[in-house]
């Protein structure tokens, strides 16, 4: 079954490399990477840290579009025509004479939710997710990946979420999920280390 860690601390204090390390000993062991991060001049980007680790999860990062749609087609097979071309679209590789649904966007924002879900959930091989600084995420991605959370004990995943301790945002309060606090050490812990 899956888990969801979150790695907690001030800048700089070695969230990233923990992070990295973990995601190195994944890979030795063939297990899929995928990562994203969120940057604060995107925050007001719908969809931008959901969209790059759609990419990354579903191997479409470098591919023309049409062949990036091909590869989606296996990738969540059984999707209705309308679903996948607003997946298309939220991954950037939508074929411009395919017009969007006319839906609301929190009715978008639940058909891209069911899709990655039923995805990640029916994956036979185990995988990691990794979020990097999800105190810069902006709110459509922070709801998408909030849903997400909700299915990672059903699939063999391990999702990986770093963010400073002034964010409290829907991703610090994943039922279930193990949160690793980092803080600096103090001279009790260097003369400890040192004898």
């Amino acid at each position: 079954h899956g888990c969801v860690a979150s790695v907690v601390g001030p800048p700089g204090i070695g969230k990233s490399r923990i992070v990295a390390e973990i995601a190195e000993a994944a890979a030795r062991r063939g297990l899929q990477v995928s990562s994203t991060y969120c940057e604060s001049h995107t925050r007001d980007v719908p969809f931008q840290a959901a969209t790059r680790l759609m990419r990354s999860a579903w191997g479409v990062d470098g591919l023309d579009d049409k062949s990036a749609r091909d590869v989606m087609v296996t990738r969540v097979p059984g999707a209705h025509t309308a679903d996948l071309v607003l997946l298309y679209d939220a991954l950037g590789i939508r074929d411009p004479a395919d017009p969007l649904p006319n839906i609301a966007p929190e009715a978008r924002r639940r058909r891209l939710t069911a899709l990655v879900n039923a995805s990640v959930v029916a994956r036979p091989d185990p995988a990691v997710y990794i979020l990097e600084d999800a105190h810069w995420i902006d709110s459509s991605s922070e709801s998408l990946f909030a849903d997400f959370l909700k299915v990672i004990p059903r699939a063999r995943s391990l999702v990986l979420i770093t963010y400073r301790p002034e964010y409290t945002g829907a991703l610090s309060r994943s039922p279930g999920a193990q949160t690793i606090a980092l803080a600096p050490l103090d001279d009790l812990h260097i003369t400890g280390m040192l004898t």
